[in-house]
């Protein structure tokens, strides 16, 4: 889906700091040290989840703890210097 000019594979919208907040998931590009892992992209905030929803309804109410996280364990142990 296209949003802002942005390409998602998908919205979700979570409660932070008492507004809740619409972030885009994709993927990291190739040249990207997280190449192929999830990349999490602010789209928007709100201040009700009605609000939200009436913006975005495709997007997903989630939660941190529930959403993919990265991680660097392909990168080599060895420092780049």
């Amino acid at each position: 889906m296209i949003v802002n000019g942005r390409s998602f594979e998908s919205l979700t919208s979570e409660l932070r700091d008492g507004r809740v907040v619409v972030h885009g998931w994709g993927r990291w590009p190739e040249n990207s040290c997280l190449a192929g892992q999830a990349m999490k992209c602010f789209v928007d905030q709100f201040d009700t989840q009605e609000e939200a929803d009436a913006v975005y309804p495709q997007a997903t109410p989630s939660h941190p703890m529930m959403q993919e996280q990265n991680t660097f364990d392909h990168l080599p142990d060895t420092p780049d210097y």
